[in-house]
């Protein structure tokens, strides 16, 4: 296993583990966490595959 994998797993499960916590010390609805969940996912995502994005398409394959 590579090293970005193994930090991968990492992060993924710490993630996991730490939001439900969060969100129950900032006292906030199930709504905002989820919100906020999927924007932390969408960014470390995009943070961690960014060696295999490519550029935008061109507009004839759009």
């Amino acid at each position: 296993m590579t090293t970005q994998t193994l930090l991968s797993s990492v992060f993924v499960a710490i993630a996991f583990a730490a939001w439900p916590l969060i969100g129950r010390q900032a006292l906030v609805s199930g709504a905002w966490m989820a919100t906020v969940v999927m924007i932390g996912s969408a960014f470390s995502v995009t943070l961690l595959s960014s060696t295999q994005l490519t550029g935008w398409p061109t507009t004839r394959a759009l």
